[in-house]
Parts: C-alpha cells; sequence; structure tokens
C-alpha cells in the first residue's frame, strides 16, 4: 500500500460548517503526508471564496498529520466564511489523524 483516500463526511460525519457538511476527498501516503484534497460537494453560501478556489486545498499539499492545520495559524482563512474554513479544516485534520491512528497503526503492527 502506498497511500488511500477517504471522503470527509465518512470519517468525520459530526463536522458541519454554516450550511451543513462539506465533502471533501483527501489523499494521504502512508507517512501521514496529505497529497492531495479536492472539494467534491458543499452547500456553502460563501464557497466560491472560502473553499472552492484551488488556493485552500492547495495550502493541505505536502502537510503531516503532526502539522497544526489549524486555520489563522498554517491554514488561510477568508473573512465572513471562518465558519466554512474551520469546518473543512477540521473534517480534514481529524479525519486524516484518525485514519492514521486506525489504519496505520494497524499496518505498522502486522509488520
Amino acid at each position: 500500500m502506498i497511500g488511500f483516500a477517504f471522503f470527509t463526511t465518512d470519517v468525520t460525519p459530526r463536522v458541519y460548517a454554516y450550511k451543513g457538511r462539506v465533502t471533501m476527498l483527501v489523499g494521504m501516503d502512508t507517512a501521514g503526508s496529505l497529497t492531495d484534497v479536492r472539494v467534491v460537494h458543499h452547500d456553502e453560501p460563501f464557497g466560491y471564496f472560502s473553499i472552492d478556489p484551488p488556493e485552500f486545498v492547495e495550502q493541505f499539499r505536502n502537510t503531516s498529520i503532526f502539522d497544526p492545520l489549524e486555520v489563522g495559524e498554517d491554514i488561510d482563512a477568508v473573512s465572513r466564511a471562518t465558519i466554512t474554513v474551520t469546518a473543512a479544516t477540521r473534517a480534514i485534520r481529524q479525519g486524516a489523524r484518525l485514519l492514521a491512528r486506525e489504519v496505520l497503526a494497524a499496518q505498522a503492527s502486522d509488520t
């Protein structure tokens, strides 16, 4: 296995943004680095300038599950859309860390 992908709504179903859940596809390698993030679906009224622009998801590429991944610290936010950006970031961070604990830890114990 060289990595895996997950939908944030499958792994962190209780993370809600301003108008509901934000579905993102997150790719992660076996070292715990995020390889890519794609916004798949949302109903956010300010998504067009907060999470839809490529610059939002590009912030996550080549980051580690050990990085803070906190809005205002290493992730940029957009004024008036902070709830959306914070929820999307939290879903990525929590989902990646949860899967790393579950999948990668189990893989390491099998070797």
